[in-house]
């Protein structure tokens, strides 16, 4: 941990907090040799790197390595974005997402009520839709009785809608098993996400 500290400080010299994890994320207790598990440092004005094994209160740290303007100007080459750039791309999906849901209400409920009232005028457009309406079920008729052999990707959706059910049913009939499944699969996850994080660490 004095070692990551020194590499960190190097890097951006700035008031840095180093703590150890294991791969499961839990925090590595250092009490049988330590004060804390944590150990935090920065770089005095006079070049010293000064540390201690505790978390130092703000009001003891020096003002000048805790300034906005001093941590703008050592994480300049960082990439990341501000509050105002992160509101304003959520403004701009909620703006994409009430554009599509208005195009999904023309098509899907006002379109169809618009043709069926000018329908009741016309005689011929109901002939039409009526025609559309029994080829539509005799087309499900026929995929029912395998009249109409299913593609490749209905029968990939079957399979997977079909495991879902599957999977589902046994979750029900043993939710504390599936819970230790989830702990699990979320415990492999993070060691995964932690060893990937580790090794682009060390790339830099």
């Amino acid at each position: 941990m004095e070692r990551e500290l020194q590499y960190w400080l190097q890097r951006f010299p700035v008031v840095t907090l180093v703590s150890a994890f294991d791969l499961k994320d839990d925090l590595i207790d250092l009490s049988a040799c330590r004060q804390t598990s944590h150990l935090m440092g920065f770089i005095s004005s006079a070049g010293a790197v000064t540390k201690q094994w505790k978390i130092i209160p703000e009001s003891e740290l020096p003002p000048e390595l805790i300034s906005t303007d001093y941590l703008n100007r050592i994480y300049a080459t960082v990439p990341s974005r501000s509050a105002d750039d992160v509101r304003s791309q959520s403004r701009l999906e909620a703006k994409m997402l009430k554009r599509a849901a208005t195009v999904i209400l023309v098509f899907i409920i006002i379109a169809p009520l618009a043709i069926a009232v000018l329908s009741l005028g016309i005689t011929w457009i109901g002939y039409v839709f009526a025609g559309a309406s029994i080829l539509a079920g005799l087309f499900k008729a026929a995929k029912t009785f395998g009249w109409v052999k299913p593609s490749e990707r209905e029968k990939r959706a079957a399979e997977k809608r079909q495991k879902m059910e599957h999977y589902f049913y046994h979750c029900e009939r043993n939710p504390e098993a599936f819970m230790r499944l989830k702990v699990e699969n979320l415990q492999r996850e993070t060691i995964e996400e932690n060893i990937a994080e580790a090794r682009e660490i060390e790339k830099q």
